[in-house]
């Protein structure tokens, strides 16, 4: 047996767990064993994900303990989203790529209305195929033989709204261990991939942007066909400078 409630559940920002107290009576009754349920529901600033509801099983073979208050720790059934239901959120966009002598320059913009605070990558693309769509398709999973990776940290962060980021190929952001760019031929088509890799979130990425939330088309990747013959240059390996150090652990894996 238990005791039916309801009542409201508060996550403050950046909390992703919290408790309910049950009261569960058990007495001297012999009775079948019994389920009770626990549903999460008309949320405010918030998306739940799915399972919402929990079962509960109790069994009637312990001791007559009469109502006792035992507090049972729950799973996270609730993604926050930070008000973003409510105020819209950030919104990435590659707004320009150059490509030029021995350079690639990539513009990023926060198009949204509200600043990114998340670190986040930056994939780029030498004719892949298939072509990226998604969050997670990056270039050295092998659908490109050629490509770059930045790593956009928190020393560019936040990127405010209507804010531009510029990544170049001398970029402290740039992960010198993961690209690998040596020709780009006149007519070879570029792609250029904004907050492109997170296992921990595949469905958004680092940054869960307003057009995700709203289930518009995405909108983070663009292409470009190279005009002229590009030779890039990439900087010394990490392990051979000894005034840089390694990007921070806080980019999500990929």
């Amino acid at each position: 047996d238990y005791l039916t409630n309801t009542g409201v559940l508060t996550f403050a920002p950046g909390v992703q767990v919290q408790s309910i107290a049950l009261k569960i009576v058990n007495d001297a009754t012999t009775e079948p064993t019994e389920t009770m349920s626990i549903a999460l529901g008309d949320t405010v600033n918030a998306q739940l994900d799915t399972p919402n509801v929990v079962q509960i099983v109790i069994n009637d073979d312990d001791q007559p303990i009469v109502n006792t208050s035992k507090r049972l720790y729950l799973p996270m059934l609730m993604r926050e989203r930070l008000l973003q239901t409510v105020a819209g959120g950030p919104d990435l966009v590659v707004q320009q790529v150059t490509l030029t002598g021995n350079e690639v320059v990539v513009v990023i913009k926060n198009q949204g209305n509200a600043p990114v605070s998340n670190a986040f990558w930056v994939d780029l693309y030498v004719n892949p195929q298939p072509v990226p769509t998604k969050v997670n398709d990056i270039w050295g999973d092998g659908r490109s033989r050629q490509g770059a990776v930045w790593g956009v940290t928190s020393s560019a962060l936040p990127l405010n709204v209507g804010g531009l980021l510029t990544l170049t190929l001398s970029s402290t952001y740039l992960d010198q261990e993961a690209s690998h760019l040596t020709a780009i031929a006149a007519g070879d088509i570029v792609f250029v991939h904004v907050d492109s890799a997170s296992t921990f979130d595949p469905a958004h990425g680092a940054v869960t942007e307003s057009h995700e939330l709203a289930g518009a088309v995405y909108n983070n990747i663009s292409s470009v066909v190279a005009t002229n013959s590009v030779t890039p240059v990439l900087p010394l390996p990490i392990m051979q400078q000894a005034d840089k150090s390694p990007l921070s652990d806080e980019l999500p894996k990929r």
